[in-house]
């Protein structure tokens, strides 16, 4: 997907692989792969929020 369809699509500047990315889920699971998956496609400022979103949503 382009940067402009990106924009377009989402809202907002497609995220390049030096920036830093934090990924989160209800509990933590979904969130690894995705950092994962980031990681595979050349990012490599990538980070699984400890504590999942259960975790945020409590506090």
């Amino acid at each position: 997907m382009s940067e402009d369809q990106w924009e377009d699509t989402y809202d907002f500047p497609k995220p390049q692989p030096t920036e830093e990315v934090v990924c989160y889920c209800k509990s933590g699971m979904r969130s690894e792969m995705a950092c994962n998956f980031l990681r595979q496609k050349g990012f490599t400022r990538v980070a699984n929020y400890q504590g999942s979103a259960l975790d945020w949503w409590s506090s």
